[in-house]
C-alpha cells in the first residue's frame, strides 16, 4: 500500500493534470486539496476508495454546498480495502431505462462529463433526486454516491448544473459477461460509451466493452460506505435513505440500514385526523359556488407531507372506492402508516417517502381531485413552499379542490416574537428532551400574567398559555423547528394564481364564505381580488393566526346561493334544551322557525348519521340559515349519505381500520365519519374485533368478549352510533 505522501503527490498531480473531468465524489480536505472532481485517470497501484479515505485521515467529504457535509469516518476499520477487493473482475455495461410509474426517469443529455450517482436512495424503484441551489452567486450539483440493487449499479447524470437523467449499469460478476439482449437493446451509444476511460482487466484481458472507472468507483464507495452501516443526516430540508436487501457476491457484508433522517424521525409528530381537510367539506364548498366537484368515494386523494397519512387512511377506509396517496419525508412516519393500512387490508392506499421537490415526477399532471397539504406550507424553506404550490396546481383535476394550511398574518407576528424567546432559551440545546423541558419551564414562567403588562404583554401571555396545553411533539416542531414562516391571505394568492390555481374559500370556521361576495352587492369586475382583500382586511381585524384556504382550477361563482346545499345531507350534534333553544359547546343557538328546530332536533338524536337537507326544508330562506349555521360548524353537510349503518346487519362487520387498529393495540381508533374514539374497555375492543363480518350476532354473543350474551346486540347497535361499523 503506498504511503502518504505518494497519494498526496498522485492526487495534486492528477488534479493539475485532469481538472475535474468526471467524478463528483470528492476527496482531499483532511489532505489539504481544495474541493474538487477527481478526475478518472488514477493510478491502478492505488485506486481503492477505502485506501484514498484511510489515507485522508478518515474523512470522505461530498460537497453539497457551502455549508452541509456528509462526513463518513472510514479510517475506523483497518480492513475497509478489503471489503472493496476484487472490484475490477465486474464487467459493466451501460443502460438507460424510461419512467415507468414515476419510479425511474427518461434519460434526456447524454454528457458524462459530469456523471454522479447518489448513495442514499430508498430502493431500486424508489429515486429521489435533489436539485442544485444557488450559493454565492454559482451553481452547486449535489454530489451523489450509488445504489446497488439487484445487479444493478443505479447512477445519476448531472449536466449543466441540474440533474437531468438516470443511467443504470448493469453489473456482472462472471469475469466481463455481457449483459441481457434487453440491456442491450437499451444499451448507450457507442459515442457516449466512447467517452468512458477503457482500462486493462485485472486478468489481462481486455473485456470486449467498455468498463468504466467511474461506476466501479462508485461500486467501491457503496460497498465501502455500507460495510460501516454510517448514518448521517443532512440538514438541507430534506433526507434519504439506502437499504441494501442482498449481499452482491462476497463484496458486501450482511444487511444493514442506513439512514438519513429528519426531525421527524427523531421526534414523531402526532399526526390525528384534521376533519377540514374531509373531501366531504371541501365538495359541499365546491358545489356552493357553482362547480362540480368529483365525489369524494370515487376521487383520488393526495396528501402532501401527511406524517404517517392516518388523516389519509382513514378517507381511504371510509371510501374503498377512492384512490388515496400519500407521502412524506419521514420514513419512521411512512412506515407507521404503511403499516397501519397494511393491518386494515385497505388496497386503495399508496404511502411513499418522497420529497416535495421531486414529487411532481411521482405523479401525473391532473391526476388528483382533493389535493391536502395540511401543516407544511408555513414550516418549510422557501423553495419548499414554492415546490408545495406547483405541486398542488401540477397533480390537481380541472374539478379538483386543493386544501393548503398555513400559519397566517398578522397573528403570525405574535408567533414569531414567542418563537424569538423560545429559542432564546433553549440556546445550544440540541436534544429533543431538554429542549422541551426548557421550553415548557420558560412558558411556565412567562405565561404568569403582571400587573402592568400591556396589551401586547397580555397577548403573547395568552399564546404561552396556550403553547403549555400543546403536546410536547407539537411544541417540537411547530415552535422550534428550522422553518416558521407565517404567510399573508394575499401572498398565498398571489402564487397560487401564478401557478394556474384560483382562491376559493376557507375552510375554517366562520370562514367558509370568505370567497363569496356580501348578499345583494353587485358582482364587481374582479371578484377574486374583492374577496380576497376584504379576507385579508378582516384577518387583520381579528388577528388571524391560521388559514386553510382552498384553490381550484374553474372559475367559481361567488355569489350566495342557499339553494346549492339543497342535495346535501345533514348532521348535528347540537342539543335541544329544555327552553328550546339548542347548545353546541358553550354555544347557545336560537331557532326561531318551529318546524326547523323540530327537525334538526331528530336529526341531533340520530348523530352522527345523516338525513337529506330536503326533509328538514326546501325553503331558500330556511336553506340560508342552514348554511349559516354550517359555517359557524353547528351543523355538518355533506355530499352524500354515511357509509356506516345506522344498526349492525345480519353479519355484523366492525370498520376494516378499527380492526386493525385495535390488532396494533392503538388505545384511539379511526371512526368511519372521519373522526377519533378513544376505545379503551377490552370488553368492547374484543367485540370489535370479534364482528368481522363473518359471525351473526348470536355468533358474535356466543365468544368470551366479556360481554353478557344478552348485551351484545346492544353494544353493536352503540357502535354503530359512534361509527365503528361498516355498511
Amino acid at each position: 500500500m503506498p504511503d502518504d505522501g505518494c497519494i498526496k503527490r498522485a492526487l495534486r498531480d492528477l488534479l493539475r493534470k485532469e481538472p475535474a473531468q468526471v467524478c463528483a465524489l470528492q476527496f482531499g480536505f483532511a489532505i489539504g486539496i481544495e474541493p474538487a472532481s477527481l478526475a478518472v485517470q488514477l493510478p491502478r497501484s492505488f485506486i481503492t476508495v477505502a485506501q484514498l479515505a484511510q489515507h485522508a485521515d478518515g474523512l470522505c467529504r461530498a460537497e453539497i454546498g457551502q455549508d452541509f457535509w456528509w462526513q463518513p469516518a472510514f479510517a475506523r476499520n483497518q480492513q475497509a480495502a478489503l471489503v472493496c477487493a476484487d472490484v475490477h473482475r465486474a464487467g459493466c455495461d451501460t443502460g438507460q431505462i424510461c419512467r415507468t410509474e414515476g419510479h425511474f426517469w427518461r434519460p434526456q443529455q447524454h454528457s458524462f462529463d459530469r456523471l454522479c450517482a447518489e448513495f442514499a436512495l430508498h430502493r431500486a424503484d424508489k429515486i429521489y433526486r435533489r436539485e442544485c441551489f444557488r450559493r454565492a452567486g454559482r451553481e452547486h450539483v449535489l454530489p451523489l454516491c450509488a445504489q446497488l440493487h439487484d445487479r444493478r449499479l443505479v447512477l445519476r447524470q448531472c449536466a449543466d448544473g441540474r440533474i437531468t437523467a438516470l443511467i443504470v449499469a448493469r453489473l456482472e460478476h462472471d469475469g466481463g459477461q455481457r449483459a441481457s439482449a434487453r440491456d442491450q437493446q437499451n444499451a448507450a451509444t457507442a459515442s457516449d460509451l466512447d467517452q468512458f476511460q477503457q482500462l486493462p482487466h485485472p486478468s489481462g484481458e481486455r473485456p470486449d466493452h467498455p468498463e468504466p472507472l467511474l461506476p466501479r468507483i462508485c461500486w467501491r464507495s457503496c460497498a465501502q460506505i455500507h460495510s460501516f452501516g454510517i448514518k448521517f443526516a443532512l440538514e438541507h430540508s430534506s433526507a434519504y435513505r439506502a437499504r441494501w436487501t442482498q449481499p452482491i457476491g462476497n463484496h458486501f457484508v450482511p444487511e444493514q440500514d442506513v439512514r438519513l433522517t429528519t426531525p421527524y424521525d427523531r421526534v414523531a409528530y402526532p399526526t390525528t385526523i384534521f376533519t377540514q381537510t374531509n373531501p366531504e367539506r371541501l365538495a359541499v364548498l365546491a358545489r356552493l359556488a357553482g362547480l362540480d366537484p368529483v365525489p369524494p368515494e370515487q376521487s383520488r386523494i393526495l396528501e402532501i407531507g401527511g406524517g404517517n397519512c392516518v388523516n389519509l387512511i382513514a378517507m381511504a377506509a371510509m371510501w374503498p372506492g377512492c384512490d388515496a396517496h400519500g407521502f412524506d419525508l419521514s420514513e419512521n412516519a411512512i412506515a407507521r402508516g404503511q403499516e397501519i393500512a397494511g393491518a386494515a387490508g385497505l388496497a386503495n392506499v399508496t404511502l411513499a417517502v418522497e420529497d416535495i421537490c421531486e414529487a411532481h415526477h411521482r405523479y401525473a399532471a391532473g391526476s388528483f381531485d382533493y389535493v391536502i397539504a395540511h401543516g407544511v406550507y408555513a414550516w418549510v424553506p422557501d423553495h419548499v413552499r414554492e415546490a408545495t404550490m406547483r405541486l398542488a396546481a401540477h397533480v390537481l383535476s380541472d374539478r379538483g379542490v386543493a386544501f393548503i394550511s398555513y400559519n397566517a398574518m398578522p397573528g403570525g407576528h405574535v408567533r414569531m416574537i414567542m418563537r424569538e424567546m423560545l429559542l432564546d432559551a433553549i440556546g445550544e440545546i440540541d436534544e429533543p428532551e431538554q429542549r422541551i423541558a426548557a421550553v415548557r419551564d420558560f412558558l411556565e414562567d412567562y405565561a404568569r400574567a403582571r400587573d402592568d403588562d400591556e396589551p401586547l404583554a397580555k397577548t403573547l401571555r395568552q399564546q404561552a398559555e396556550n403553547m403549555l396545553l400543546r403536546p410536547d411533539a407539537v411544541l417540537f416542531h411547530d415552535e422550534l423547528g428550522p422553518c416558521f414562516h407565517p404567510q399573508r391571505l394575499l401572498d398565498v394568492a398571489d402564487v397560487a394564481h401564478a401557478n394556474g390555481l384560483i382562491f376559493l374559500t376557507d375552510a375554517g370556521r366562520n370562514r367558509q364564505l370568505d370567497g363569496f361576495l356580501p348578499e345583494g352587492g353587485e358582482v364587481p369586475e374582479d371578484a377574486e381580488g374583492a374577496v380576497l382583500l376584504a379576507a385579508s382586511r378582516d384577518d387583520y381585524a381579528s388577528l388571524r393566526y391560521f388559514r386553510q384556504s382552498l384553490f381550484v382550477k374553474q372559475v367559481p361563482d361567488r355569489t350566495i346561493d342557499a339553494t346549492r346545499i339543497a342535495d346535501a345531507w345533514i348532521s348535528t350534534r347540537v342539543r335541544r334544551q329544555d327552553d328550546g333553544t339548542f347548545k353546541h359547546g358553550e354555544d347557545v343557538i336560537v331557532i326561531t322557525d318551529d318546524a326547523l328546530a323540530d327537525g334538526l332536533a331528530k336529526v341531533a338524536a340520530i348523530y352522527p348519521h345523516r338525513v337529506p337537507l330536503s326533509s328538514l326544508t326546501e325553503d331558500p330562506a330556511l336553506l340560508r340559515v342552514i348554511l349559516q349555521l354550517y359555517t359557524e360548524w353547528y351543523v355538518n353537510l355533506h355530499p352524500g349519505p354515511a357509509v356506516f349503518p345506522a344498526k349492525p346487519g345480519d353479519r355484523p362487520c366492525s370498520g376494516a381500520l378499527v380492526r386493525g387498529m385495535l390488532a396494533l393495540g392503538e388505545a384511539t381508533l379511526c371512526t368511519l365519519d372521519h373522526g377519533v374514539l378513544k376505545v379503551e374497555q377490552p370488553e368492547l375492543r374484543a367485540l370489535l374485533m370479534a364482528a368481522d363480518g363473518t359471525r351473526t350476532v348470536e355468533e358474535i354473543a356466543a365468544l368470551d368478549t366479556g360481554i353478557p350474551p344478552e348485551d351484545t346486540l346492544a353494544a353493536l347497535t352503540a357502535s354503530c352510533a359512534r361509527a365503528l361499523m361498516q355498511a
